[in-house]
This record gives structure tokens, sequence and C-alpha cells, in this order.
């Protein structure tokens, strides 16, 4: 099943299809005020998680220049950290 690509912009949704996959009668949807807070509220969330996830990765980069901008190892044995990041 192909994963196409959406993108909300004010009033307007737009999705992209690859080539040669779309359907030769395609569905119509209505998008109705509460089907698109829907849809916003969890685009929204997922932002909310990307910003978190880059925090602790620029986090994460600047311990790593301090160490080698110190003389310390480049790589620490921090294994608290590095579960942090399994989910």
């Amino acid at each position: 099943m192909l994963s196409p690509f959406i993108l909300l912009t004010g009033d307007s949704v737009f999705i992209r299809v690859k080539r040669g996959a779309a359907q030769q009668n395609p569905r119509k949807y209505i998008l109705d005020d509460q089907e698109l807070q829907r849809v916003s509220a969890l685009a929204r969330i997922e932002l909310e998680d990307a910003k978190a996830e880059l925090q602790r990765a620029q986090k994460a980069a600047d311990a790593i220049e301090k160490r080698v901008v110190s003389g310390g190892d480049e790589v620490a044995d921090d294994d608290e950290d590095n579960d942090a990041w399994v989910e």
C-alpha cells in the first residue's frame, strides 16, 4: 500500500501520490470542520514530537562537541542517555 504525502496549508489540502498509482475512479471525501480539526491536532502532535526529538539531538551533539573540544573521549559510556533515545 502506498503512503501518500499529505500537506495541510491554510484552507487547502494537497495529496501527492506516486505517478501511475492514482485510481481510475477516485473516492471523494468530504472533510467537515471536525475531521479537519482532528487531522490538524494529529499533525500538531507529530510536530511537537519532532521538535522535542530535535532538541534532544542538539543537546547530545553539543555534549559530544564539548567533550571533543575539551580533549575528552569522543564517545562516552552514558547508557542512561542512550536509553532515552530508545522508544
